[in-house]
């Protein structure tokens, strides 16, 4: 029995011990096996005598072929890129804010979701909306940005702020000056262009 093929795992998976059960009944005759039966299965299986043996002992005592080793052992469970998006849908969107709440909600380990989330099965998305900078928060930052060596003109006038590049002009009236129309219609007729 030199030329076996090697398992990968050291565990049996419960569908070899299936077929090990499987072969060798009709090898059962009145309450015993055949002379031979074990040797035979393990010849077909590619495997060992001693495997055979074990597996079908296990099953007569226990009427069972699973692992009776404490903890968790056995094959794990692997869930295919369909089967993850599947459970992350079926999840509300209340209770998948974090990964950590889809985990809980789905059963899913937070590994197997983060190894999804780098492949692209799964994608993060933001339902927030994000307020942009008002004029007197852009005025704080202004000498940030100078520093940091952006080659633009900055300058203030009324209530926009105005960047000016070698190829874009940029301005902004605030969002509550345009909801309550507030900004006047030369102001907003001032820009060029958008970025």
């Amino acid at each position: 029995m030199e030329n076996q093929p090697q398992r990968t795992s050291r565990e049996l998976s419960i569908g070899i011990k299936v077929e090990i059960v499987r072969q060798l009944q009709p090898y059962f005759n009145k309450g015993k096996l055949m002379h031979g039966a074990m040797t035979k299965v393990a010849l077909q299986l590619a495997i060992t005598r001693q495997t055979v043996v074990h597996v079908w002992r296990t099953f007569r005592n226990r009427g069972s072929i699973k692992s009776s080793k404490a903890g968790r052992v056995g094959k794990k469970i692997v869930q295919t890129a369909n089967e993850i998006q599947d459970l992350s849908r079926a999840v509300p969107d209340d209770r998948r804010s974090t990964m950590r709440d889809l985990s809980a909600a789905t059963g899913v380990s937070m590994g197997t979701l983060s190894c999804h989330l780098k492949n692209g099965t799964i994608q993060r998305h933001s339902s927030r909306i994000k307020p942009l900078l008002s004029n007197e928060n852009k005025l704080e930052h202004l000498p940030t940005w100078i520093s940091s060596g952006m080659s633009s003109t900055w300058t203030k006038s009324g209530s926009m702020l105005t960047r000016t590049d070698a190829s874009i002009t940029w301005c902004q009236v605030s969002f509550l000056d345009r909801v309550h129309g507030k900004a006047s219609d030369s102001n907003q007729g001032s820009c060029s262009s958008l970025p």
